[in-house]
């Protein structure tokens, strides 16, 4: 359900925001699981608890990036924001016509739809014309999903946010 992806309590969007803000995702485990997550990228970090031990690991460049925009918006004063990366908004009436987005933002005025596409290092950015063929479709379910949502009177506005990726001026995507 799309309302239980999303959140507007304030501490908890407090608490979020310290998260998405760490280039790191932490946990704290039990000892006993240290060796295996140790394996799997985690490193040891301050000082062990009585019974947990304190792990960190570096955040994907795709999380990193999706939690920075994220993070731009709260402090921009959104305080309606999506609180895990599987967020599907209804784009149709088909329960199958439903788009994955990384960011969903709302306040007052508007609701902020954001597509994130990176790269780890600079690159020439994929053809993204099927991205962009099947947006205006898209959009139109968006807009009445968030009406449905938050009532009428708030404008949708989507963002295509790229890190890293460049586009040729005479590309398909070059508008």
């Amino acid at each position: 359900m799309l309302r239980d992806s999303l959140c507007d309590d304030p501490s908890y969007l407090g608490k979020l925001y310290v998260a998405k803000s760490s280039p790191y995702l932490m946990r704290n485990v039990d000892h006993s699981l240290v060796e295996d997550l140790l394996k799997d990228g985690w490193e040891e970090y301050g000082k062990p608890l009585k019974t947990k031990t304190r792990l960190r690991k570096a955040k994907a460049h795709d999380v990193k990036f999706e939690d920075d925009i994220w993070c731009q918006l709260y402090r921009l004063g959104y305080r309606h924001l999506n609180i895990d990366r599987n967020l599907c908004i209804p784009f149709g009436p088909d329960p199958k016509q439903r788009k994955q987005v990384d960011v969903l933002a709302v306040n007052n005025d508007s609701v902020l739809v954001v597509e994130c596409k990176s790269s780890e290092k600079p690159a020439k950015a994929p053809s993204f014309k099927t991205e962009f063929e099947g947006l205006p479709q898209r959009l139109d379910g968006f807009t009445k999903a968030a009406e449905q949502m938050f009532g009428r009177g708030r404008r949708l506005k989507y963002v295509f946010a790229t890190r890293n990726l460049r586009m040729a001026r005479d590309s398909a995507d070059a508008i």
